[in-house]
């Protein structure tokens, strides 16, 4: 009888301790469970944080490059920049900013936006959570100020390098975004280096043409290279006298005592400015009726022995690389790559003021009315102005007959601006070169 009770006792202890056992594993479970799931929350919004700060990135990477004016930041590349330009970008309308900045409010729209950065708050708030746009910089001086491009960082596309002052004009800055993403009370920032892609724009004049350009009514057409910033309808010789802190008027230029003179031809240091001449023609340059100029360098050439471009030439690139581009065939208005094939009719390109991008037709095309058009135009067939146009970029065209200015036409060669519709049509947009993230 004490057996079995003896008996009894162990197995009373042996469950005991089994559920003592089961309870402490339970616990255990239980609590690994809760780590797991804080743990997995945790890294949830660290990597959340991560992809709010890179849409910040984005946002910002899109402001440089797009052609829309009104969301566009930075500074004209084209002119003597500030070296100490910062753009802060706000969650909400912040005032405008000083010299040498600018404030503006995100592009975000609707009511549920990604925290990439802050209100502005009336000028009270955190610099460090601050969307942020500036140029690549190191106070070599120590003065607290970035005073001069010797304390900036350019970009040499020759050497694939950087260095630290620019040694040549061609050199263009390097860009420095500092973008916060947070989510709760995480927080990720990552500093972004970019640089401009360098495109080699294969336009030869302001016009260019195979055929012979016959001037029949108001003729301006302006060959020196024009900022991308020039006021639209701006007519030549009105883009050479000097502006408030443009010397060279809307003319970029290296050396602007020398370039705004309106009879330059052959000048050494409009070659070096980008300037081509104002019209260019396989065979001769005639005009006639109401006053006109071509002006450029040299100011026009006729019985030229140099062959027309091929578009894709113009625009920097293979044939294969410019027939895979996304061409569209919309014209009203042109926006971004922009293809007609007409081959034995014309194009009557629509009276608008907003055209933007390349326009590439395979027939013939005329303009009519008062039309603007900023980027290149490159007609195989002939061209036509009989109407008020105003180009801000350049004009090439093959022809069958001739290239027939009527009516009033003002053509303004811009480097910049083609350079500038080719990248935002093509999506180029900006190259990262470097990429960290900091505490």
């Amino acid at each position: 009888m004490d057996q079995w009770r003896d008996q009894k006792g162990i197995a009373m202890a042996l469950a005991l301790m089994m559920t003592l056992v089961l309870t402490l594993m339970a616990a255990g479970l239980l609590y690994t469970v809760v780590n797991e799931k804080k743990l997995t929350a945790n890294q949830m919004r660290y990597a959340q944080a991560l992809a709010v700060a890179r849409a910040g990135l984005y946002e910002a990477i899109a402001r440089l490059t797009t052609l829309d004016q009104s969301v566009k930041i930075g500074q004209d590349l084209t002119q003597p920049i500030t070296p100490g330009w910062t753009c802060f970008i706000f969650l909400d309308n912040p005032n405008p900013g000083g010299t040498g900045f600018e404030n503006r409010a995100t592009a975000q729209t609707g009511g549920n936006v990604l925290d990439y950065t802050v209100p502005f708050n009336g000028g009270s708030f955190d610099t460090s959570l601050v969307l942020t746009v500036r140029y690549k910089r190191q106070d070599r001086n120590g003065n607290g100020v970035i005073d001069s491009d010797q304390e900036l960082y350019f970009y040499d596309h020759k050497q694939q390098r950087i260095t630290l002052g620019r040694t040549d004009p061609e050199h263009k800055p390097v860009f420095e975004i500092t973008s916060t993403g947070r989510v709760g009370t995480t927080r990720r920032t990552i500093v972004t280096e970019l640089i401009i892609p360098k495109l080699n724009i294969g336009a030869k004049a302001a016009v260019r043409s195979y055929r012979p350009i016959m001037g029949h009514g108001t003729v301006d057409i302006c060959g020196h290279d024009h900022l991308i910033t020039t006021p639209l309808g701006l007519s030549p010789p009105n883009c050479f006298p000097a502006q408030p802190g443009q010397p060279s008027g809307w003319h970029v230029s290296r050396d602007p005592p020398l370039h705004p003179d309106p009879n330059i031809s052959g000048n050494p240091e409009c070659t070096a400015a980008g300037c081509m001449p104002g019209a260019e023609s396989n065979q001769g340059i005639g005009t006639a009726g109401a006053p006109k100029k071509f002006w450029g360098n040299p100011d026009s050439t006729g019985a030229s022995t140099n062959p027309v471009p091929e578009i894709w030439e113009i625009l920097g690139m293979s044939q294969a690389e410019c027939n895979n581009l996304p061409w569209g065939s919309d014209v009203n208005p042109v926006r971004g790559f922009v293809k007609i094939e007409n081959t034995g009719s014309e194009l009557h390109l629509p009276n608008r003021d907003d055209h933007m991008g390349v326009l590439w037709v395979t027939g013939d095309m005329r303009m009519t009315g008062n039309t603007k058009f900023k980027g290149l135009i490159y007609v195989e067939g002939d061209f036509t102005n009989a109407g008020t146009s105003w180009v801000l970029g350049a004009v090439c065209t093959k022809g069958r007959t001739q290239t027939t200015l009527n009516g009033t036409i003002n053509v303004l060669y811009s480097s910049g601006m083609l350079e500038q519709v080719i990248m935002a049509a093509s999506g180029m947009g900006m190259r990262i070169i470097s990429q960290r993230e900091v505490d």
